[in-house]
């Protein structure tokens, strides 16, 4: 597998009633032209999507002082733990 994301056409194909290769097709133009995504390729009606590492850590290491603050426990709530 080539990428982050791998989309399998052929389980869209008959809900949407359509050829698995012509909907690979179609996906892998509309995510090659957002900025988000890195690379795309097909393969028979398999998309692999690679995305950008600013996409891929939008939600957590991008904003690490945000991460580390909500993670941090209070002193009156900190307790000695043996384990």
């Amino acid at each position: 597998m080539d990428g982050d994301i791998t989309i399998n056409c052929f389980r869209l194909a008959k809900p949407l009633r359509s050829n698995p290769m012509e909907l690979a097709e179609t996906a892998a133009e509309f995510l090659g032209k957002r900025s988000d995504v890195d690379a795309v390729s097909v393969v028979e009606a398999f998309v692999n999507v690679s995305m950008t590492a600013e996409a891929i850590h939008a939600g957590s290491i991008a904003r690490l002082d945000e991460l580390l603050d909500s993670a941090r426990i209070a002193d009156e709530e900190k307790k000695r733990v043996l384990v």
